[in-house]
């Protein structure tokens, strides 16, 4: 070791002659040292620029609760959240025009809430989050049921949070299964028994007035029943190719239309707009609902609900399970502190849920249900807080309902004119139920109104820099 040790040390007084005699100098002791810049400090890019962050959401009690939560935790931030977007019976397409005028004029949110992803993504008023996702490992999208984020990415990217995702199932009302002799354990598993059970949980006065009737043909789902049928709906994975003229799409508006073979014609009941499962509680079926609709279930009925997977076509084998996005936080490029809307985003999504969960059911603790969970540690934060309050016949009713949830495999893609879409086909869907026009013809006219709108859709955005791809679908201009 002494020897080692001493070789190093020679080797070192060697090495001083060397360096001398190489050509190079040392430093001069004459000149002053001219001092070194100190490099430039790393800026975290998830700190906040400022403690005010501006939202624009729909202001309801329960999602200015969980801001409240997101306040407790973080005191030194102030949440100004004056402006409200749409609610659900509001005009919603004015939401993305009043943020553009918005951002326009310097006044915009840093976080925004949408009900269309995918006309979001199409107004490019907002930023990809992936990049934050990436840098945040505190949140990962694979903290989310698998398919939570395939309606809210884009070009590759992810553009939105949902704050409402969830499959699509049946319902009925077991208390108008039970009154019409029917088991009210026992739901319809395909098309024929539907049918069926339709006509069967019909009620009738022997005067021949309806009581109620089995399922209702006007609030018939034929586009979420088309995607459990062929794992597609009326448009492709782009928003940009529409689907409308096919055989199955005739099949299903057949169908449609013969609900109400089921209680005697339409004639009968006067208007369809007299029965309604969720509102009326005279229709014992309802052909959907997304799987955050079982608070609203739990607010209006004083009934018992059942809830199951929705019927297949009869010759069918494999079980195609619809689901969407219902509203989704987004931040616009132009906020003055997405940082900041990025850390209450992350709060909205986890904490301030159980925070919503505790204040309903501190509400309503006898009819309470909650909504979907689908950010997984938070919903087993769920179960865990709420298995002592609630009795184990909800609880058990809940964890049916999230294992349906996570057997959603087949997106409800919707395109960017989706809301001119669907009020035409409402419009022509009643023309076809009073027979002025068939099956053929409805699909037929959805199919040529549909292409020539998003045709002037594309024809614009091109016109804005966007390029279009058959598989990413529309790709913002270059910034």
């Amino acid at each position: 070791m002494k020897k080692s040790l001493l070789a190093m040390l020679l080797a070192l007084a060697l090495l001083v002659p060397m360096a001398a005699c190489d050509g190079t100098t040392g430093p001069d002791p004459t000149q002053t040292p001219v001092p070194t810049e100190a490099p430039s400090p790393t800026v975290d890019p998830l700190i906040p620029a400022s403690n005010k962050i501006v939202t624009w959401i729909w202001n309801t009690e329960e999602n200015l609760l969980m801001i409240d939560k997101f306040v407790q935790g973080n005191p030194e931030f102030e949440i100004d959240s004056s402006i409200s977007t749409a609610g659900v019976w509001d005009d919603r397409s004015t939401d993305l025009p009043r943020l553009a005028a918005a951002v326009a004029s310097g006044t915009g949110p840093d976080l925004f809430m949408t009900w269309n992803a995918t006309a979001a993504y199409y107004s490019d008023l907002f930023m990809p989050l992936q990049e934050y996702f990436d840098l945040d490992p505190e949140f990962d999208p694979e903290d989310f049921d698998p398919q939570a984020f395939t309606l809210a990415t884009f070009n590759d990217q992810i553009y939105f949070v949902p704050m409402q995702y969830s499959a699509h199932i049946f319902a009925w009302s077991k208390d108008l299964f039970e009154k019409a002799g029917m088991d009210p354990e026992v739901p319809p598993t395909n098309w024929t028994e539907f049918m069926d059970f339709a006509r069967r949980a019909t009620i009738k006065r022997p005067s021949g007035r309806v009581d109620s009737i089995g399922t209702e043909q006007v609030n018939f789902a034929a586009d979420i029943w088309h995607i459990v049928t062929t794992g597609e709906t009326f448009v492709d994975r782009t928003g940009l190719k529409f689907n409308w003229n096919r055989p199955s799409y005739v099949e299903l508006f057949e169908f449609q239309r013969s609900i109400a073979d089921t209680y005697g014609g339409n004639e009968v009941i006067g208007s369809t707009d007299n029965y309604n499962f969720l509102f009326y509680h005279n229709a014992a079926m309802s052909s959907y609902l997304p799987g955050w609709a079982l608070r609203t279930v739990a607010k209006l009925f004083d009934t018992e609900v059942g809830i199951s997977r929705i019927p297949m076509k009869d010759d069918q084998t494999e079980y195609k399970c619809s689901f969407e996005i219902g509203t989704a936080l987004c931040i616009p490029r132009s906020a003055a502190n997405p940082q900041g809307a990025w850390k209450l985003l992350k709060s909205l999504s986890t904490e301030g849920v159980i925070a919503q969960e505790l204040k309903n059911y501190e509400l309503n603790p006898v009819n309470y249900a909650p909504e979907y969970i689908f950010h997984t540690e938070t919903r087993e934060e769920f179960y865990t807080t709420f298995e002592p309050l609630l009795s184990e016949d909800l609880m058990a009713r809940i964890k049916q309902r999230d294992v349906l949830m996570l057997e959603a495999n087949a997106p409800y893609y919707k395109s960017p004119i989706h809301d001119e879409v669907i009020a035409y086909y409402i419009e022509n869907r009643l023309k076809m139920f009073k027979f002025e026009i068939t099956p053929q013809d409805l699909a037929i006219r959805m199919q040529e109104f549909s292409d020539s709108l998003i045709a002037e859709f594309i024809e614009r955005k091109e016109a804005e820099g966007w390029t279009f791809d058959d598989v990413k679908g529309g790709i913002p201009p270059q910034r």
